[in-house]
């Protein structure tokens, strides 16, 4: 994870961002209910993360739910884009 923050921050600071940062989250749901005498469970799980930029004081933010480091480079030239608008 720390080299895929590491990606996120050098790939928004090429394209002119003063700050960045990266939050990573893993979110786990498991369910348990009972109807009629049945005991039934869900198991859900999502992840996803979110890129915030500061480029000459504006703030630029975008997010993706695919965790790759083609991905993390897409999403932090969008917020750097999304800044500078």
């Amino acid at each position: 994870m720390l080299k895929l923050g590491n990606l996120a921050i050098e790939t928004a600071k090429h394209y002119g961002a003063n700050y960045t940062d990266i939050r990573i989250i893993e979110t786990k749901n498991e369910d348990l209910n009972v109807r009629n005498g049945k005991v039934n469970a869900d198991y859900s799980q999502s992840l996803g993360f979110g890129i915030r930029v500061l480029y000459k004081g504006s703030w630029g933010f975008a997010s993706s739910d695919t965790l790759s480091t083609d991905e993390i480079k897409r999403i932090a030239k969008e917020a750097v884009l999304i800044a500078k608008a």
